[in-house]
């Protein structure tokens, strides 16, 4: 007698535009953080940012759901806080 296979549903390959901007505004506030915490504390800083990416790969190795886009929400975040901390440098804060 033959053994049947359970299927584990995947994500899908193909993930929808809204979903897809949803979860890039979800790690943004991460990126955000973390590009504070590396201009006052920069170990601290270095520390999230590995501790993301592995994260991110483990959970898109394991479960394939294009870890990208939240590495790409994490990224925008990161640009926009060194925008904002250069700007408030700039202008000549502390």
């Amino acid at each position: 007698m033959r053994k049947q296979c359970i299927r584990i549903p995947r994500v899908s390959k193909f993930v929808s535009a809204t979903n897809r901007q949803k979860r890039l505004l979800l790690h943004l506030p991460v990126g955000l953080v973390t590009a504070l915490a590396c201009w006052k504390l920069p170990v601290v800083g270095i520390a999230l940012l590995v501790a993301f990416i592995y994260y991110e790969t483990n959970e898109d190795r394991h479960i394939k759901d294009q870890a990208w886009i939240d590495v790409a929400g994490f990224i925008w975040g990161l640009a926009i806080a060194a925008i904002a901390i250069i700007i408030y440098q700039y202008a000549g804060g502390i």
